[in-house]
């Protein structure tokens, strides 16, 4: 099973979480991941969730 903490943590980008704690005035700790990376890692967890039936998708 993939734990999304941490794959989002393994592929951390200091630089990235500077400039976003700065942003909002060091009030959150950041991973420094963007967008299509957060969701390129968060892929495969979605699809087993989706799987196991442990989260509820509407059906849109």
């Amino acid at each position: 099973m993939v734990n999304i903490i941490e794959e989002f943590r393994k592929n951390k980008n200091l630089e990235n979480a500077e400039k976003q704690a700065a942003y909002l005035r060091h009030q959150f700790e950041f991973i420094g991941l963007k967008t299509p990376e957060r969701r390129l890692l968060g892929k495969e967890f979605i699809k087993e969730k989706k799987q196991s039936k442990e989260i509820e998708y509407p059906n849109c």
